[in-house]
This record gives C-alpha cells, structure tokens and sequence, in this order.
C-alpha cells in the first residue's frame, strides 16, 4: 500500500554510510542479546523443574511447594507442566525473533523498522535471564543491561512510530530521561530505586499515548492512520486479553494467589497474548493490507457488543426465572426449563441482535460507508421500477458519485452492436454535481 500525498514527512532518508552504521549497530545489539538467550536457557531449564523448598532464594521460574501441590491435587503432573511452559516459552521467543528477522529482511532501509527489529530481539530474549539476575552470577551486570536497554528501545519505537520523527518535539528529551534512569539502575544508587519505580514508567507511558494520539489526529495521514490502527488493534488485543483472564480473581480472591492453579495456568498463555503487539506493529510498518484493518476493527466491535449483550440477556433470563420459580414453587434452585429457554431466547435474539448492532456502529464509526450502502440500496430499488433510459442514468451516475466521490464521472452506452449504429451517448457529472444532457 502506498503512502499518500497527505502523509506527514517522514524523517529525512539515512546515508548509505549512516543506514550501514545502523545495520551494524542493530546486528551488534541483537547478537549481544542472543548470547545472553543462550546463556540464560539452560539454566533456566534447570531451575524450572526443581521446586523451591527456601522462599529466600527462590527464582521467578521455580514452583513453589504449594503451586506444585495445587497442580497435583488437579492431577497434572509438575514435570509436564514445566516442560509445556518451557515449550511455550521456547515458541514465543522464537516469534519473536522470527519477526524482527523479517523485519530486518525487508524493511532494514528504514531506521524505524531496524529500531523495532532491534527492540524485538532483546525482548524475546529477556525471558530466560531473570534467573541470571535472580542467582546474582557474574552474568547478572549484563543481563540487568539487557532488561535496561529494552526499556530504553520500547520507548523510542512507540515515540518515533510509525514515521521516525518525534512529534512534539519534546518527546525526544523525554526520551534522553528515560534513557538516563534505566541506565541508572545498572549501579546501586540514589536514582537506581526511582528508575525502577512504577509511577515513572506510568507517567512516561502516558506521555507516549498522548503524544500518538496527538499525531494521529493532528499530524498523520491516511496511511499512517491505518499504520496507528494496527498498533491500536495490538496493544487493545494484549491488554483486553489479560484484563479478561484477570477478571475472575476480582471476584474469587483465592485465584490471584500466585501459587493458585488458576494463576499457574494463566502464566503458562501470557507468553502468546503478548504477541499480539508485535505482530500488529511489524504488519503496520511493513504496510501489509494495512487497509484490513478497518474490517478487522469493525468485526471486533460488532461482535464484542454481541458477546456482551447476549451474556447481559442470559444471565438477567436466569436469575428472573430463577425468582420466578422461587416465588412460585418456593426451590431456589433453577428449573431446566429455564435454562432451555433462556439459551433459546439467546439463539433467536443473535441474528436480529447482531444486524442492529452493526447497523448502529456503521452509523456511528463509519458513516461514510453506511451512507454508501444506503444510497446503492435507493438505486437498486429505483432500478427495479425504472424504465427511462435518461433518467436511469442520471441515478446511475449520481450514485457512483456519492459511493466513490471521484473528481469526474462519465458514462458511455453503446446504442447497438451494428456498424451503423448512432455513436455512442455520453453522460458527465462534475463534482458540482452538473449533470449534462444525454
């Protein structure tokens, strides 16, 4: 998909020496985070399928003895279920690194996409050195610098997306502070505890979102749009996922025990839910049917308020019967009827339910297409009841015009297939909406 015209500057276009410092730059670091991936695996391996007797000196990999009490009783063995989170883990790195390659495969012309090929890399990487920092060896320094440096890249791709420039300009000292706050915490220190603290990674995540939001309506063009959208897409899928897994310990406070089942089983998909960002933000750059993306966002809505809704109808049908058949009968407990019939308004209520809220989401996020369609649905009825040829050009023209909005229309009819024949007549329409005579 090309860019067009209306497109925002991209940031000037590197030299072949710069773009070739770049390209160096960004294998370096890339190697340098794959070592410590290799380092870190096996004795990440190791640790994960020993569980931790002293809570002391305990890892972030190990199981706990009442985690793997809980997998016991479930009947799932510890073994198994190490070696599944291994396998996962395993995969999503290998994603990871599978999407910068094609990153750097195909786009490392741009900076942007080698900053990004760069940043995917360290954090597909960071997986298996925590034990590293956990254990204190001699390769705790590096691996600390490794978790820094992604820090430091996740910043920049999301302040310098998806043209290499920042907007406001401002946003690049606020990197310089950031920059300088995770390096602090490579030595002990006054700012090392700041550095590491949540509110300032909240507060600098919050300067980001604004500034994009602020290029996206005030400085992006239509393709960057569609660019900003994918990576929207990914970041809502991410966090809309984990918010739902996360839901039920809101209510039930023993599942967000961190050695409960519930809470081991969740570890064990994190690693795949967080694909979605990546993924979405290397389809956004390598500009891939970057245009889907308004089908894909326009499905999710409909079908998130389907979701929704209909969980709203069941469960307000079944506790209403449930009274009801308490009231009558004095049980508490839900007659099958209910059940039945409460799913079987739910299977009635799709369809209708589903036209109406697309109906209003066309309306109220696509009001162009919605206007579309509404005018090829007035032509297709006047073409059933129409039988003047000049008129029924005239409606034929007026409606391309208002679906397509091109700067010219012109319409052609053949009067007969004999060489004699009359020539052709001819119909115009100006975007001031002049229809000429036939």
């Amino acid at each position: 998909m090309m860019a067009s015209s209306s497109d925002s500057p991209r940031a000037p276009a590197p030299s072949a020496t710069r773009l070739l410092a770049l390209r160096v730059g960004s294998a370096v670091i890339s190697a340098f985070a794959l070592a410590l991936y290799a380092i870190g695996l096996p004795r990440n391996t190791r640790l994960a399928y020993v569980v931790c007797r002293a809570p002391a000196a305990c890892t972030s990999v190990q199981l706990t003895p009442e985690g793997a009490h809980a997998l016991t009783s479930a009947g799932i063995s510890v073994p198994g279920f190490v070696t599944a989170g291994m396998i996962v883990n395993l995969g999503a790195s290998l994603v990871w690194f599978v999407v910068a390659a094609i990153l750097f495969w195909r786009r490392s012309d741009l900076p942007i996409a080698l900053l990004l090929a760069v940043q995917l890399v360290t954090q597909g990487a960071t997986s298996p050195v925590q034990p590293l920092i956990d254990l204190n060896t001699a390769w705790a320094v590096p691996a600390n610098g490794l978790l820094a440096l992604n820090s430091i890249l996740l910043f920049y791709v999301f302040a310098l997306f998806p043209n290499g420039r920042f907007v406001p300009h401002w946003l690049g000292w606020l990197g310089l502070v950031w920059a300088a706050l995770n390096v602090a915490t490579l030595a002990p220190g006054l700012l090392a505890p700041i550095a590491g603290a949540f509110v300032p990674f909240i507060c600098m995540m919050a300067c980001v979102i604004g500034a994009q939001a602020y290029r996206y309506w005030r400085v992006s063009g239509p393709t960057e749009r569609q660019q900003a959208k994918w990576v929207v897409l990914g970041i809502a899928a991410t966090t809309g996922s984990l918010a739902v897994l996360a839901l039920p310990t809101l209510f039930v406070p023993a599942l967000g025990a961190s050695d409960s089942l519930y809470q081991l089983t969740f570890g064990l998909g994190k690693p795949v839910i967080q694909l979605f960002g990546p993924i979405a933000l290397t389809f956004a750059l390598l500009r891939y049917r970057l245009y889907d993306i308004d089908v894909l966002i326009n499905r999710a809505l409909v079908y998130g308020l389907l979701t929704g809704t209909l969980a709203a109808i069941y469960f307000g049908a079944v506790v209403a019967a449930q009274a009801v058949a308490q009231a009558i009968t004095g049980v508490r407990s839900l007659p099958p009827i209910a059940v039945v019939a409460s799913t079987l308004l739910i299977a009635a209520l799709f369809t209708p339910l589903r036209r109406r809220i697309q109906a209003g989401i066309d309306r109220r996020f696509y009001r162009r297409k919605y206007d579309a369609a509404r005018t090829l649905a007035d032509f297709g009825a006047t073409l059933r009841t129409e039988t003047d040829l000049a008129a029924l050009t005239g409606h034929l023209i007026i409606a391309v015009e208002e679906t397509m909005r091109p700067a010219r229309v012109s319409l052609w009819l053949r009067e007969s297939e004999r060489h004699d024949a009359a020539p052709a007549r001819q119909g115009t329409l100006e975007r001031d909406d002049a229809f000429h005579s036939l």
